[in-house]
């Protein structure tokens, strides 16, 4: 099997949403148009999983402010202009490819692209039970206290953990 990460193109996005509609149980899965949209303001900061050709794995993420965090299903019309931290929306693997180190090449593919931009810093909110995943890629639990918007969180599950790093 071929196996490589490629920056995310508009003819991987009926793949990536295919990935999304099998790795999600505990929550449900965004709509096409807000997934899409996430790509459409940050394309250079996604990137795909390809197995022989197809999709089976992604990371869609974008700059956003450290203390907020968009809400689940919500459409993004726009990034913010002083955006300060690398939001790590979403990660999925096709559970046929797990255990074999690709999602956290998904991830080192994104924290590359953070880095190009200058950000130093990144959160995400872990779902499905990822917390011990972020905390092999350097993420810690963070206080919800600190975000302007805590209820947003909500809309993660009950579940949701908020974790971030800081990078050199």
């Amino acid at each position: 099997m071929n196996l490589q990460i490629d920056l995310m193109q508009a003819g991987h996005l009926p793949g990536v949403l295919r990935v999304q509609a099998i790795a999600y149980r505990d929550i449900v899965p965004e709509s096409d148009r807000v997934m899409i949209r996430k790509w459409e303001l940050a394309p250079d900061c996604c990137f795909v999983c390809l197995a022989d050709g197809e999709v089976h794995g992604y990371v869609l993420a974008h700059p956003w402010h450290a203390d907020r965090v968009p809400e689940l299903h919500g459409y993004l019309e726009q990034l913010p202009e002083a955006a300060e931290s690398f939001y790590l929306h979403d990660l999925a693997l096709h559970p046929a490819l797990r255990g074999k180190r690709l999602a956290s090449a998904l991830f080192d593919a994104a924290r590359q692209a953070a880095l190009r931009r200058r950000f130093r810093r990144s959160h995400l909110i872990a779902v499905q039970h990822s917390v011990p995943f972020w905390q092999k890629q350097g993420y810690r639990v963070w206080p919800v206290q600190q975000l302007r918007t805590p209820e947003k969180l909500a809309s993660y599950g009950t579940e949701a953990t908020l974790m971030g790093q800081e990078w050199a």
